[in-house]
């Protein structure tokens, strides 16, 4: 497990999602099977439907990482030495745009910049010989939109595809809210992630040890 310093600064983490996944991880008929119901009564598709796209939410946020391909878009104040997209893996950058001196949007040549791809956040560096351009005086005077993601479903780790099916298993199971015992009663269901799901994420897994992330294997 290697370690990644986070020496981002804050005005560096203006994400916006320009374009989400339009299909789910796993599919619906396969949680059915998995529950034993007839894959041809779709009477509570949407519900598994929405149980996937919740697990699929939680995995995301638990592995800090995207799973089908998503477009995003970082703001910046500045060009920097080195700029972490922190959304991972990423796939590719599409564009670098940025106001000039004259205020007038500029896109940045490929040219400028070099990408260096890692199994955490991937960086953008500054190419040898050249220079970041001098930008007019604003806020967000940089958009860099650029593409994270394993890809389709197929792309996907089968571990972590597994590990959303139990997630969805489980939340299809134990529906509503815990007893009054108390969340340390409730087993898996107060959680939603059971302890097998973590398993299967853990090599995966991007964690933040006191505010500084440190990567999987993966």
């Amino acid at each position: 497990m290697s370690y990644v310093l986070d020496t981002t600064p804050s005005e560096y983490n203006q994400y916006r999602l320009v374009t989400p996944a339009t299909t789910l991880p796993v599919a619906v008929d396969s949680i059915k099977s998995l529950l034993r119901l007839d894959v041809a009564d779709t009477s509570e598709d949407a519900f598994i439907g929405a149980l996937i796209m919740s697990a699929t939410d939680q995995v995301e946020k638990y592995l800090k990482r995207d799973l089908l391909t998503k477009t995003y878009t970082l703001y910046l104040d500045r060009f920097m030495g080195l700029i972490e997209i922190r959304r991972s893996p990423l796939r590719a950058i599409t564009s670098i745009r940025y106001d000039n001196i004259d205020n007038v949007d500029t896109l940045l040549s490929a040219a400028t910049y070099n990408i260096v791809y890692n199994n955490d956040f991937s960086n953008i560096q500054l190419a040898p010989t050249q220079v970041w351009p001098v930008l007019y005086n604003k806020r967000q005077a940089v958009r860099i939109t650029f593409t994270a993601g394993y890809g389709i479903a197929t792309d996907i780790p089968v571990a972590i595809q597994h590990a959303i099916s139990l997630i969805a298993l489980n939340m299809y199971e134990n529906r509503g809210d815990c007893d009054e015992g108390g969340a340390a009663d409730c087993g898996p269901c107060a959680t939603g992630m059971p302890g097998m799901a973590r398993g299967l994420l853990a090599p995966y897994r991007i964690l933040d040890l006191n505010g500084r992330p440190m990567n999987g294997r993966f």
